[in-house]
């Protein structure tokens, strides 16, 4: 989007909206900064537009492959298309012959817009885009190890942690972090992502 379209487009939100898309830009460039420059630091990530951006520049900067450990494929992670395209930034990995394994906690047929490309490329590329439900083994072993979290591994030196807490309205309201340059915590989170994986079932059915 050149600056004219989107000085014309910002100018039609309200006032709130148009702080929150700013703030929304500025997390983004400061994220890809921390890419860029493959920093170590540590970095919050406290809603879904934040895990938007977050898993857009995992998806970015990764080159061989992707572990993601997730609920389930009905999320609102690809609403805020017009700052970062998730969608398009999970086909381009995949363009790179990159290679992206998927375990799902539950199973819900109801998919998002980013869920129904990860089928459409599940069906047509199954070797790069795999798609698992998670055992009863690959659950209590991710608990066990390292409690009751999702995450995503990038190249086993990038990731981002979520904490699986509901709050009192039935929405997950977790802690969430992550790095660009943590290989040993990326290591382990994905170390203990392939233990079990070998106990999960796909998660779409062949027809």
């Amino acid at each position: 989007m050149n600056n004219n379209l989107d000085n014309i487009y910002t100018s039609t939100l309200p006032e709130e909206e148009r702080i929150a898309e700013r703030d929304l830009q500025i997390y983004s460039n400061a994220i890809k900064g921390l890419a860029e420059s493959q920093s170590p630091l540590h970095f919050g990530n406290r809603n879904h537009k934040h895990a938007s951006v977050v898993i857009s520049t995992i998806f970015d900067y990764s080159e061989k492959e992707i572990v993601f450990y997730e609920d389930d494929f009905t999320g609102n992670i690809s609403k805020n298309n017009n700052i970062q395209c998730i969608e398009e930034s999970l086909v381009n990995f995949i363009g790179r012959n990159g290679k992206i394994q998927f375990v799902l906690k539950e199973n819900n047929n109801r998919l998002s817009k980013f869920g129904k490309k990860v089928k459409l490329y599940n069906e047509l590329l199954p070797e790069s885009v795999i798609v698992k439900k998670a055992s009863n083994a690959f659950k209590e072993y991710i608990v066990e190890k390292k409690g009751d979290i999702f995450f995503i591994v990038g190249d086993q030196k990038m990731y981002r942690v979520e904490d699986n807490i509901i709050n009192d309205e039935g929405f997950r309201k977790g802690t969430a972090y992550g790095s660009f340059n943590q290989p040993d915590t990326a290591k382990e989170l994905y170390d203990v992502f392939i233990e079990k994986l070998s106990t999960c079932e796909d998660y779409f059915l062949k027809e």
